[in-house]
């Protein structure tokens, strides 16, 4: 599978690629911090976002609820090891995980939406990443 240069650069830039081409912002990784610190905030995040996304008992609302944040975190993961990965296999995995699970929340995001009007959206996107402690890798 050949990736255009530009997809490329867009997502190691942070942005997600849709399918059909679009740019959709993410949350941007950059080179400042080393994986351990960007896998630990990014799962920290995504628990955090869980415990925030709204139930209403609806099974597919709450499926698309949670599996937003799930998601978000899988790009941002993804991103990091852009930066410091240096397997080409799971680079290309990385890349393509980054423009598959963006399109999937851009569907997930309008499917609810759509359906599910009185709940409040997942966290957003551009929600500000913390810090674990530091010390704290696995």
């Amino acid at each position: 599978m050949r990736i255009p240069v530009v997809v490329v650069a867009a997502l190691i830039a942070g942005l997600a690629v849709t399918a059909r081409g679009r740019v959709a912002a993410q949350s941007v990784v950059t080179s400042d911090r080393p994986f351990a610190v960007w896998a630990d905030s990014a799962m920290a995040r995504m628990h955090r976002d869980w415990q925030a996304a709204p139930r209403s008992g609806n099974v597919d609302c709450d499926f698309a609820a949670l599996m937003i944040p799930h998601h978000r975190a899988a790009v941002t993961m993804a991103q990091a090891l852009l930066l410091e990965g240096r397997d080409p296999e799971l680079r290309r995995l990385a890349l393509k995980m980054i423009a598959d699970q963006g399109e999937e929340i851009a569907r997930m995001e309008a499917w609810r939406r759509a359906r599910c009007p009185a709940s409040e959206p997942p966290a957003s996107p551009r929600a500000p990443v913390s810090r674990p402690p530091q010390g704290r890798h696995r």
